[in-house]
């Protein structure tokens, strides 16, 4: 599957959309094998999701699938034997897809469908089943230039209580050991009554769609993997959606400590959010004028906002969603000085200075939490402990040994060894006692009721669209209202406006995180960090009287990337094979984190560019947010109000010079986001045009260039920088749900 070859086995495929007036399917099945028929697949989705929510007709929407087919470039003969440009232009000759194409319109008990040449739906009703055979069914997607054919819409009942089955050949060309088809039809029958064919037209409603996966047939050679989709008019309108994974409710045993939250074996919010809720925050109504303003309330925002009103500035903190509700609701909450192999780096890139200067600021970030707890008495759940960096491959043990070198030389009282509380040997660590764990969400939700009690304000649902400088700065919001200040401060992860000089200098990742509670005696004591097999992270943090909490994050990516589903397997394998407990625990607790990394290893924090005197940023902590935020917000604060600055400043400043040896980086990973612009396909990100990326897991489309995130269901932004919608139309929502498999040969 890596490289395409091999794949002898075509894909199906299958989406959803609402429109206006109803709900858009498409199941079909893409001839040819190997990644053109893979693309093949994609290119028909992709018309699909563009054109599905549009008030078209169906032969309309069918000619921009049938516009799709074919559409892919044509692949390069490089000469070699093998290469595999000869076997791609066969496979793009035979590249057909046949689909089914449905329509079921809010008002009426109908369903419309065009058939192309794909297997009939199988329509239950009252103990029957009828199949849906089209009397003038049009050729599969692929043929029309050939055949030039009239699409052909057909309408049959389809009432409360009416499933339709929509299914691709892999159901009916399995083959049991006496090489006969699966007789999906009469095995139905047999379930639920007879079978016979329908009366033409009415009956319906709204539909909702659910996956049921079929059960295969003992002994059957499949041809393919089968992909049925069953759907059922809902009684209500809304929009299609897919299946969805019930939670497991937490064990209320005696001494088990009270937490307002439910835990979800199903993947979304993190055991932050649900652990400790917020009270709501007053969007903005109007127009206002304050002498500074923060965009965004992250660790880094609500930090920044903090020290500026304890300096006695009049500041309003303004927050696309909820506060501490972004990256810095998501995050493993681990506060340290030791950044997994950042110092080596720091001292062979930027001089041993400037690896001093480095710990120094996250130093002196873990001791302004303890100090802020005590003042304010915030229960953050601040505990000390060792924090570890190590590696099991014995061939990376002189990374670790140059890591403890240069750590040492920089000033952390670091040691170097091959022992570590975790139940599995290390071939070298190297270890920082006096660490801190804590709970990120209490930390900034009391940070943000002493602000607000200082006299500082906060808006929540307050997007800002528009941010521009002259004599003062003048920002929009989403809802139209203007707000003026002296100063502004971006902490919105990646900045919402940034100049050039700093955009081709930022990339983002994504990782994975699975949380379970695992009994006290068997918790590791500490925080862990490898960076082998795409990273690998532990800590546990306080659950109840027996148990800790334990968190694994791993898999890093780029946004978008394909396959997080199997991404998650193998995290959560690697958690239940190191940690037998995670397997048996109730609940577990699955999310994801986002994280901005700069060309130089370093964060970004101050002016924007050499130009600006007004806007400062902060952004680029390559995963270290918790200690880097906090460093952040002391350092803009001096910044605004005219204090003395740390001597780290320049180490941090945006403007700096990028050094030369870090240039190979940045046009790697300019050419990654060329290539995402200059092959876009629908959908593009709002923000700059680049090609999104399904992410099955969390239902969203999501922009490897610059990491803004979409809902699928109706567009919304979740994540900038982007501040528009995926789809500015309401005639346009794009939709809920849809894949492209790869069925197997097996």
């Amino acid at each position: 599957m890596a490289s395409g070859r091999g794949l002898t086995a075509p894909p199906d495929l299958y989406a959803a959309a609402r429109t206006a007036s109803g709900t858009r399917l498409l199941i079909g099945d893409a001839r040819g094998k190997g990644l053109d028929a893979i693309s093949e697949a994609s290119l028909v989705l992709g018309a699909f999701r563009v054109t599905a929510g549009r008030e078209s007709d169906l032969p309309e929407l069918v000619g921009h699938l049938e516009a799709g087919v074919g559409s892919a470039e044509e692949p390069q003969d490089d000469g070699v034997p093998g290469s595999g440009a000869g076997e791609a232009a066969d496979d793009a000759a035979e590249a057909l897809v046949t689909a089914l194409v449905l329509d079921i319109p809010d008002g009426e008990p109908v369903v419309r469908l065009v058939n192309c040449g794909h297997p009939p739906p199988l329509l239950l009703r009252q103990g029957q089943v009828v199949p849906l055979d089209t009397s003038d069914a049009s050729p599969p997607l692929g043929l029309a230039d050939v055949l030039s054919p009239d699409v052909t819409v057909e309408t049959f009942p389809f009432d409360v209580g009416d499933v339709l089955l929509l299914y691709t050949d892999g159901v009916v060309e399995a083959r049991d050991h006496a090489r006969a088809f699966y007789p999906l039809t009469e095995r139905l029958a047999a379930l639920v009554g007879r079978t016979r064919r329908p009366a033409r037209p009415p009956p319906g409603g709204p539909a909702g769609v659910r996956e049921r996966p079929p059960r295969r047939r003992r002994g059957a050679r499949r041809r393919g993997t089968p992909r049925p989709v069953a759907v059922g008019p809902t009684g209500r309108r809304g929009r299609a959606h897919g299946p969805q994974t019930r939670g497991h409710p937490r064990d209320s045993s005696p001494g088990t400590k009270e937490r307002a939250m439910e835990a979800d074996a199903g993947f979304g919010t993190s055991y932050w959010m649900r652990d400790t809720p917020s009270p709501d925050r007053p969007a903005l109504a109007g127009d206002l004028t304050a002498d500074v303003v923060v965009i965004g309330g992250g660790i880094a925002g609500l930090c920044t906002a903090y020290e500026l009103v304890r300096a006695g500035c009049e500041v309003v903190l303004l927050e696309a969603d909820r506060i501490a509700g972004g990256v810095s609701g998501h995050t493993t909450g681990k506060l340290t000085a030791l950044h997994g192999l950042t110092y080596a780096r720091l001292r062979d890139t930027h001089g041993a200075l400037a690896a001093s200067r480095y710990a120094l600021a996250q130093q002196d970030a873990l001791d302004l939490v303890v100090q802020l707890c005590e003042e304010t008495g915030i229960d953050a759940e601040l505990e000390r402990v060792p924090a570890y960096t190590y590696v099991t491959d014995a061939r990376r043990a002189d990374e670790i040994r140059s890591e403890a070198a240069a750590a040492l030389e920089a000033g952390l009282d670091v040691a170097y060894g091959t022992e570590t509380d975790l139940p599995f040997p290390v071939a070298a660590a190297v270890r920082l006692d006096e660490q801190l764990l804590f709970h990120p969400r209490r930390f900034l939700i009391g940070l943000a009721e002493d602000l607000v009690a200082r006299g500082g304000t906060i808006h929540e649902h307050t997007r800002v669209t528009a941010l521009r400088e002259h004599a003062e700065c003048r920002l929009t919001t989403e809802a139209g209202h203007t707000v003026h200040a002296r100063d502004v401060v971006v902490a919105t992860h990646f900045p919402l406006t940034v100049h050039s000089s700093l955009l081709a200098r930022l990339s983002v990742r994504r990782e994975l995180v699975v949380a379970a509670p695992v009994p006290v005696e068997r918790a590791p004591h500490g925080m862990y960090l490898s960076p082998e097999d795409r990273t690998r992270s532990v800590r546990t943090a306080p659950y109840d009287e027996g148990h800790r909490l334990l968190l694994v994050t791993g898999e890093a990516c780029e946004p978008g990337t394909d396959h997080a589903g199997e991404r998650l397997d193998r995290l959560t394998g690697w958690a239940r094979r190191i940690f037998p407990d995670v397997g048996e625990a109730t609940p577990t607790f699955r999310w994801a984190a986002q994280d901005v990394r700069s060309a130089d290893h370093l964060p970004y924090v101050g002016h924007e560019h050499p130009d600006t005197q007004h806007v400062f940023v902060a952004t680029g902590f390559g995963g270290w947010g918790m200690s880097n935020g906090v460093m952040a917000g002391r350092l803009l604060a001096a910044h605004v109000t005219g204090a003395p600055r740390p001597d780290w400043t320049e180490l941090f400043d945006p403007r700096r010079t990028l050094p030369l040896r870090e240039f190979p980086d940045v046009v790697r990973a300019q050419a990654s986001v060329a290539r995402h612009y200059f092959v876009a396909r629908p959908p593009r990100c709002t923000h700059m045009g680049c090609e999104l990326g399904f992410n099955e897991l969390e239902d969203t489309w999501e922009c490897p260039c610059h990491g803004s995130r979409f809902a699928a269901a109706d567009g919304r932004v979740l994540q900038g920088p982007a501040s528009r919608p995926l789809q500015p139309s309401d005639s346009e929502a794009p939709p809920s749900r849809e894949s492209a498999v790869p069925e197997s040969p097996h």
